[in-house]
């Protein structure tokens, strides 16, 4: 009998899609190959498949559970588990999802909030975070910089335990790399007529694209301000950005698209050599791909950079389209060491100017081997391997509910203690009594023993001071003043 295993997809899965849409879709088509595959997506979701069975859901709201009680295993991201509790509770192996660092995203793109808002809104990231990393009974992620990271925040959720090692030492059963990938071979429906013709861009022109979102995390104005300069030299160069305004009405609005284009046409280039163009349905990023010359992709130095996997960096691959690139990412270093890419430092304005130049200039049939080799490696097939391996032997993790969270353990010594006082009241109670009496006793004799102490001093001090009133009264001094006081008559003085 063939398993079924649910998806749940966070973002729309339509021809217009994101790289979390793109993602889900992609890996529900490898895993259709070997099993019945149900994929839930939010209302909006428009796209029909014959093998995978499509379901629209109220993503926030509707309750899901009888459309996933009777499957192997469920495929969760994100905030899925903070809309949906209940899957945890279903006994159903979930897979989740780890390759958007959505928490560390969320601090860049709240930095210029007020602390009162920020903090909030950061522990509230983390809360759902680390609820996801102590559901799951099986993890993936992109790339090994982010599995390294990942079992950082496994061991501080006590995930890596005892169980867990004696099970596997290398952690292979609890997470793995599911690297984004790229469906070969590439289905070009390029057409004779420019498709960029419809933005006012010339055939013959050079054009570097920017290719995917424009983030609050990343840097398109180091990018124009470097392009201003290579325009200068080279007037025949246009750059295009391919997905300027994201499709699906995320909750979180980006303000960068804006500022991008106030600065485009501050310099005069707005529609002249540097074009916002629409979202590029799925299907057709290709032919805009191929009919570019050059790949662009900056951003600042920061902590989403180290652990990001900049994925619409793999589609390049099917189509032999070098790259320009901010050091910092995994899969850019991983381009560049094949010499597929130019790595520059960070908000260098100089420097990147330099590379867009050189990289414009290079041959790309010459570099067509190594893309497709490199581009092998990413075949969404092959990169779904280990979540197949998971999903045919998928299994409740080993060590569920066996360790507690430092707050579920205070919790439990707390409940205990009140259980223990409610069952064994008359007995506490009694114990109370015995304790207060023993105490008040103690008080009571250790006041008796400090006024006889007392009393014992002061009999003490009236003694010695009978002594001195009979040695005052022997003293030959004191007796011949009784006698001068008879002798002048003065007994009143007595």
């Amino acid at each position: 009998m063939t398993k079924k295993i649910a998806i749940i997809s966070s973002d729309i899965i339509d021809s217009k899609m994101a790289g979390v849409g793109i993602r889900y879709w992609e890996i529900a088509n490898s895993l259709s190959q070997k099993f019945e595959v149900i994929l839930l997506c939010p209302i909006g979701s428009k796209i029909n498949s014959e093998k995978i069975r499509i379901i629209e859901f109220d993503y926030k709201n509707q309750n899901i559970k009888e459309l996933v009680e009777n499957v192997s295993v469920i495929i969760i991201s994100g905030f899925t588990l903070h809309f949906h509790p209940y899957l945890k509770d279903l006994n159903i192996p979930l897979a989740v999802d780890l390759y958007v660092p959505f928490m560390l995203e969320s601090l860049i793109w709240h930095k210029n909030d007020e602390l009162e808002r920020w903090i909030p809104d950061f522990e509230e990231f983390l809360r759902v975070q680390n609820e996801l990393l102590r559901a799951g009974d099986f993890f993936f992620c992109a790339n090994e910089r982010q599995r390294d990271f990942w079992i950082g925040m496994l061991l501080a959720n006590k995930r890596i335990n005892p169980h867990q090692i004696l099970q596997d030492e290398s952690l292979d059963k609890l997470i793995k790399i599911v690297p984004y990938g790229i469906r070969m071979p590439i289905t070009q429906q390029k057409s004779a007529k420019n498709v960029y013709a419809k933005y006012g861009i010339p055939d013959k022109a050079k054009i570097i694209i920017w290719s995917g979102g424009v983030w609050d995390w990343l840097d398109p104005i180091t990018l124009i301000n470097a392009f201003e300069n290579l325009q200068e030299k080279n007037d025949n160069v246009v750059l295009f950005f391919m997905g300027a305004e994201h499709p699906n009405n995320l909750d979180i609005k980006m303000s960068l698209t804006s500022q991008c284009k106030a600065l485009s046409s501050e310099i005069g280039l707005l529609n002249k050599k540097i074009f916002f163009g629409d979202w590029i349905p799925y299907n057709d990023r290709w032919n805009y791909l191929q009919s570019a010359d050059l790949c662009v992709l900056t951003f600042r130095n920061h902590i989403e950079t180290r652990l990001s996997n900049r994925t619409r960096l793999i589609d390049c691959l099917g189509v032999n389209l070098p790259v320009v690139i901010t050091m910092g990412d995994f899969v850019g270093e991983e381009l560049a060491k094949e010499g597929l890419a130019e790595i520059v430092p960070p908000e260098d304005q100089i420097a990147l100017t330099k590379a867009l130049s050189k990289m414009l200039d290079i041959d790309r049939n010459f570099l067509s081997e190594k893309f497709l080799h490199f581009a092998k490696k990413y075949h969404w097939d092959i990169s779904v391997q280990p979540l197949v391996e998971f999903c045919q032997d998928a299994k409740v993790a080993i060590d569920k509910g066996k360790y507690l969270t430092e707050v579920e353990r205070i919790s439990k010594d707390k409940d205990n203690f009140l259980y223990k006082v409610i069952t064994e009241k008359d007995e506490f109670l009694q114990k109370v009594i015995i304790d207060k009496d023993e105490f008040l006793e103690k008080v009571v004799e250790e006041k008796e023993i400090q006024f006889d102490v007392k009393t014992s001093e002061l009999r003490s001090e009236i003694t010695n001071q009978k002594l001195l009133i009979e040695k005052y009264q022997r003293n030959i001094f004191y007796r011949i003043y009784r006698k001068l006081k008879k002798f002048v008559g003065r007994d009143h003085y007595e």
